[in-house]
């Protein structure tokens, strides 16, 4: 199964040809689609799920053609924008595109953007935005880092602040981590110089009489292997609680014997 979705990822990539008609085979005819540049990108949103209007603005010109289009069953127009909008470098999803919409559409953040793109990547914001390449794009934004523009004025954004305390008001607050990217040898060494730091502040307070508290440690980088090892750990935990009360037997088992309220925790 992992290989199947590696090979999709990479045909998907294969079909991405932006700068190559999008030609479809229709009743032995090769039948050419009109490109995603050009329309107003509120049009072009608006297409994706109209699709009457897909059909006029970015469907085949010649009527002939247009006819065999429209006889297609609902399920091969499904196909059809799907394998059109892959073509032309947009979004896999319309959640993307309102994420990648929202963000430009405010000012601050579009030119936030703009200079990262041409500082990081010495590439145009405008000539991304009207070439309709928006998952490169969408891509490009979301790996930039906390030293970019658009962190700096995310961390202004008051607006952004108050979606923030909200959520952690719902009990929905965020541990603060690192990117792996971000972490690297001497910041790794200056967090844990940091971290004895701060466990020094404790001991010396606890001396003096303050009242013991657990000094924070600096945020890491949350990786694959740390999260598959919190759930061995746990799963091992589980296992030798169901074991010593005789839960499950030592293949991990049910013996029959049920904890109270529920099954053995062996997971």
């Amino acid at each position: 199964m992992a290989g199947t979705r590696q090979a999709d990822v990479l045909t998907e990539l294969d079909d991405e040809r932006p700068d190559e008609p999008f030609i479809v085979q229709l009743g032995g005819r090769q039948v050419p689609f009109r490109p995603a540049t050009g329309p107003p990108w509120r049009d072009l949103l608006v297409a994706l799920d109209d699709w009457p209007m897909f059909v006029e603005l970015f469907g085949p010109q010649r009527r002939r053609d247009i006819k065999r289009v429209e006889r297609l069953p609902s399920w091969a127009m499904v196909a059809l924008v799907r394998a059109w909008r892959r073509h032309h470098g947009l979004c896999a999803t319309d959640a993307e595109h309102r994420q990648l919409v929202g963000m430009l559409s405010k000012a601050a953040y579009r030119n936030a953007v703009e200079r990262d793109l041409r500082e990081t990547h010495r590439l145009d914001l405008g000539q991304e935005w009207r070439a309709r390449r928006w998952r490169r794009l969408l891509n490009l934004i979301d790996g930039l880092g906390r030293t970019s523009h658009l962190h700096e004025v995310m961390t202004q954004d008051d607006e952004l602040a108050e979606a923030v305390l909200k959520a952690e008001s719902k009990g929905d607050e965020v541990k603060p981590t690192r990117r792996m990217r971000e972490f690297g040898p001497d910041v790794e060494v200056l967090s844990t110089i940091a971290d004895r730091l701060g466990e020094l502040i404790v001991v010396t307070g606890m001396t003096k009489g303050v009242k013991p508290r657990r000094a924070e440690p600096m945020p890491r980088p949350e990786t694959a292997y740390h999260r598959a090892r919190e759930r061995w750990v746990r799963r091992k935990h589980n296992y030798t609680v169901a074991r010593v009360f005789g839960y499950i037997d030592a293949k991990g088992k049910p013996t029959g014997r049920q904890p109270p309220g529920g099954t053995p925790p062996t997971s």
